[in-house]
């Protein structure tokens, strides 16, 4: 027997019909240590047969029976229950099976596949370069030979670009990355290390929603370098809005470095603020609207602490001899009494924070206190499952609160860090 490419395997699953020699011949050539057949009432007594006929010995054989091998979602849900617990018997993963969809019903042969297509990435197939009834009937005995069809997740990854694609520009990245890493051993040549490079790319992003900057950094400085890599000379041209997100990814990488290595407490800060909203607005489109909520309200608070870094005051110790030409007598002991820990340092949340701003005539305290519409949002928040409350946070909500968090703050929409759209 020929074949065509060579495919090393340690298990098969097999179907077997009333025509034997093929499958002999599958067998013999890829010599798989466990085999698993998939057989009706009629074939399973023909398993010693296939058996005693191999030139090697194989360490086990295992069966799956259908019992009605004419009917497909029968013998499907039986091998998509059963195939599982063969595997694991066996300590074999699914990357080292092979499918042989020859033998058996067209039923069968639909259900093999189809039971395994998410998971199995080598399929073969016994066809012949003669066969009888004037070439239309079964494949000559002697003249078969092992057709290693395309790996099917190659067409398969197109598919799954859409699912990565859905997954990560709603927000839900460890879900796109999960998918991206199943692909990788399952493809091969340039389609493998295109896959391996995305997977860099979604752990970067998924490590910045975590605020964990350094590591975004790092990584989306890494792919940059890989995709340069791969594609020195052109864009591949099946991926025409890949060069769109590249150019995304340096901008990205440039506000994290700066993120990370500017000298000036206020101007980290500052970043900081823009990464929050923009951190809120991707939970909202996430669906996570009691999480946006306490990003946004968290900006709020941070937005005050900045501005009163400006007057040289620190809102975790405040230091009120800066304020003495600024404040009232009164109001300076009543932020002692009032707002001072068992070790006599005053700290500020948000309220009293904008509070300070407004005796010191600044122009964020005097408008957050005339903005009701904010307060009564930030009282949602407060009302919320995730504070103090069990309130439910509507859509509707964040966005207000993100209109209100931008015109407190000066920031426009441009201002903000943005994801870029996959669009694989």
């Amino acid at each position: 027997m020929t074949t065509q490419g060579e495919i090393n395997v340690k298990a098969m699953l097999i179907s077997l019909g009333g025509t034997l020699a093929p499958l002999i011949e599958s067998l013999n050539t890829l010599r798989p240590k466990y085999i698993c057949f998939l057989v009706s009432n009629l074939t399973k007594n023909s398993i010693n047969e296939v058996i005693d006929n191999l030139n090697y010995k194989p360490d086990h054989h295992d069966w799956i029976e259908t019992p009605d091998p004419e009917n497909f979602p029968v013998t499907y849900g039986v091998l998509r229950d059963k195939i599982e617990e063969i595997l694991q018997k066996w300590g074999v993963s699914y990357d080292e099976i092979a499918v042989d969809y020859t033998g058996g019903t067209k039923s069968m042969s639909v259900a093999i596949v189809l039971s395994t297509i998410e998971k199995v990435s080598k399929y073969c197939y016994i066809g012949g370069t003669e066969r009888t009834n004037g070439g239309t009937g079964k494949v000559r005995n002697g003249k078969e030979v092992m057709k290693n069809f395309v790996n099917p997740w190659t067409e398969l990854a197109v598919l799954k670009r859409k699912e990565i694609n859905l997954l990560f520009n709603r927000g839900i990245y460890s879900s796109a990355l999960e998918i991206a890493k199943e692909i990788v051993p399952k493809v091969g040549g340039d389609l493998k290390s295109f896959f391996q490079w995305i997977c860099s790319i979604i752990e970067a992003y998924d490590a910045w929603d975590k605020f964990d900057h350094k590591t975004a950094r790092n990584l989306l400085m890494h792919s940059l370098k890989e995709f340069y890599k791969l594609y020195p000379h052109q864009m591949p041209p099946s991926d025409k809005n890949i060069k769109i997100m590249v150019n995304h990814m340096d901008k990205n990488a440039e506000f994290l470095n700066k993120l990370i290595t500017c000298k000036s407490d206020q101007e980290k800060e500052w970043l900081k603020i823009l990464d929050l909203i923009a951190n809120a607005k991707r939970r909202v489109i996430e669906g996570k609207y009691d999480d946006a909520v306490a990003r946004l309200y968290r900006s709020v608070e941070a937005f005050a602490h900045y501005r009163l870094t400006i007057y040289g005051i620190n809102a975790s110790a405040v230091d009120l001899s800066k304020l003495e030409d600024k404040i009232e007598p009164f109001f300076l002991n009543y932020y002692i009494q009032k707002y001072s820990d068992e070790t006599g340092k005053i700290k500020l949340g948000l309220y009293a924070s904008y509070e300070m701003l407004n005796k010191i005539s600044d122009e964020a305290g005097k408008s957050f206190f005339e903005n009701e519409e904010l307060k009564n949002l930030l009282k949602i928040r407060n009302d919320s499952i995730l504070a103090h409350g069990y309130e439910t946070i509507e859509e509707g909500d964040c966005y207000k609160m993100i209109n209100h968090v931008l015109s407190l703050t000066g920031i426009k929409e441009s201002d903000l860090p943005e994801f870029p759209e996959f669009a694989l």
